[in-house]
């Protein structure tokens, strides 16, 4: 059974500092991802004879995915990633808080910005493969187009 998958059930995390302050980017659970997903799906305005579709609302787009990945590292805790930079779910809970949305608002938006790409790479979203996953590729726009 060499070819089994195997898989670590500890969450992939990225340590971060803010304003001297420290904090952890963590990879979102199933649940948390297809929160986030669901919540995405309901900004998006189909694009009439195209299988893209825009996005009709940017308000909290980066900071709810961001709001769901980054926890405050609680005053005189040392949350130290094991080698490999994943925590145990228990870890976390004890040693850090949430961050609301609000407050990522209120930071520049290149460290939004930032913090976005990071949770997005953790979690395994990735914008090319959800597009393929959706069906939508350049061929069939360009079809429904007609720029064959």
């Amino acid at each position: 059974m060499s070819d089994a998958l195997k898989f670590d059930l500890d969450l992939k995390a990225k340590p971060v500092e803010i304003g001297g302050d420290a904090y952890v980017l963590v990879e979102l659970t199933g649940m948390q991802r297809d929160r986030y997903l669901t919540a995405i799906a309901g900004r998006l305005k189909q694009i009439v004879g195209s299988k893209r579709a825009t996005v009709k609302n940017f308000d909290g787009l980066q900071s709810s995915l961001v709001g769901m990945a980054l926890r405050r590292v609680k005053d005189g805790a040392t949350v130290v990633p094991p080698s490999g930079g994943s925590y145990t779910a228990g870890m976390l809970k004890e040693q850090t808080d949430p961050v609301d949305e609000k407050t990522i608002q209120g930071w520049p938006a290149a460290v939004g910005s930032a913090l976005f790409r990071v949770a997005k790479e953790l979690s395994g979203l990735n914008d090319e493969e959800d597009e393929d996953a959706e069906g939508n590729d350049d061929k069939e726009d360009e079809d429904a187009e007609g720029n064959d």
